[in-house]
């Protein structure tokens, strides 16, 4: 890298990476969550499925509902349930306080998912031993690994 150029945040790695919309804007739906994709202090690890996976999964919690409840209270319901949900699958997630993952070395999630990476006879690496990881990018607070699958769908 040459002393020009400087290293990429994390949130300009998410931003450009076309495969990750749909977490992305799942992300920036929660403050709290957001501010570690900002954050030159602490370093964070996005381990985010791709938008190809999520495409897959149903219900999508995070497309409108195309039906209304009859009942305001039951839509509060609803709207709640479905947004704890998509709280709990991006706190899945994502790493606190790792620059990267180290080979072997067990992390916990901020959703408390114990993760660990690992690599099969092919060469590839994998989350859990199975979990591949597509695309890996670092960046000056953290690294986001771009997934096949989700490591956790609560609810989904």
């Amino acid at each position: 890298m040459s002393k020009t150029q400087r290293e990429p945040r994390l949130y300009e790695l998410l931003a450009n990476s076309r495969n990750c919309s749909i977490f992305s804007d799942i992300l920036f739906k929660y403050p709290e969550l957001q501010e570690l994709l900002l954050s030159l202090k602490k370093c964070t690890v996005f381990l985010v499925p791709s938008n190809t996976f999520l495409k897959t999964l149903q219900p999508k919690p995070w497309l409108p509902s195309s039906t209304i409840s009859p009942s305001d209270n039951d839509a509060a319901i609803q709207e709640y349930n479905a947004d704890k949900m998509l709280h709990d699958l991006v706190k899945a997630h994502i790493v606190p306080n790792a620059l990267s993952l180290e080979p072997g070395k067990k992390y916990k999630t901020l959703g408390d998912i114990t993760v660990c990476l690992t690599q099969n006879n092919q060469g590839e690496c994998l989350i859990n031993n199975s979990i591949l990881i597509l695309s890996q990018r670092q960046a000056k607070n953290g690294s986001l690994l771009i997934i096949n699958e989700t490591l956790s769908a609560p609810g989904i």
